[in-house]
Formats: structure tokens, C-alpha cells, sequence
């Protein structure tokens, strides 16, 4: 009978090494999964902020450019003239309107005389 108990407690602990290294490696198999998943997220932000970062550069030179033109007299001037209303001595200010600004009113249809005698009427029901 020993021989059998031997056989039996020889395959438990078979077993109960199998569990415990499939529980590791489970372990193992979470934590690789996890990392991937945040190398992916941190690969997107890198996107993003890369695109952040030529967006922010492009406007660094713009506004470089600006400042240097503002750092000249005839820059200055240029936007004076474009902001304000301003001429200098012996110059004349023209402000042009754009068609775009106007607006177009159309010409009030004739109401027939029955529609002018009926304002006429409920006016003095009011």
C-alpha cells in the first residue's frame, strides 16, 4: 500500500508545481501585458505632443517675426495705420467699406388697402 501513497503524494506535488508555476507565469503574462499597454499610451501622447511641439514652434516664429518688424520704425508705423485711423502731416485718411458690410434692404412691398384698413382697426381695439 505505501507504494500507491507514494504514487498519489508523488502526483500532488506534480500538481500543486504545475499550479504554482502557472500562477507565476500568469503573473508574468499580466505585468508583460500591462507595460505593453502603457508603451502604447505613452507612444500616442509622444504623438500628440510632438504635434503640440510644431504647433507651439511654428507659432514661436511668427511671433518672432512680428516682434522683429515691430522693432523697425516703418513696422511700427504699418500697424498704426492698420489699427488706427492715423495720417501724418499732409496725408489724408480714406476708410474704404467693403461690400460684404452692407446690407442690402429690399424695398417694403405696397400692403393693399384692405391690410392698412385693418391695422387701422385692431390698432384702435388695442
Amino acid at each position: 500500500m505505501k507504494p500507491k501513497l507514494q504514487g498519489k503524494k508523488q502526483r500532488w506535488r506534480e500538481w500543486f508545481w504545475v499550479a504554482v508555476f502557472a500562477l507565476l507565469a500568469w503573473f508574468l503574462l499580466q505585468s508583460v501585458w500591462s507595460l505593453v499597454a502603457k508603451q502604447r499610451l505613452t507612444e500616442k501622447e509622444e504623438t500628440l505632443a510632438q504635434g503640440e511641439l510644431a504647433e507651439l514652434l511654428a507659432r514661436k516664429a511668427e511671433l518672432e517675426k512680428k516682434i522683429d518688424s515691430l522693432e523697425t520704425k516703418r513696422g511700427v508705423e504699418a500697424v498704426l495705420r492698420e489699427k488706427f485711423p492715423v495720417a501724418l502731416p499732409g496725408e489724408k485718411v480714406i476708410n474704404i467699406v467693403s461690400d460684404e458690410s452692407l446690407e442690402i434692404i429690399a424695398p417694403k412691398a405696397r400692403a393693399p388697402w384692405w391690410q392698412k384698413l385693418a391695422e387701422i382697426v385692431s390698432f384702435w381695439q388695442k
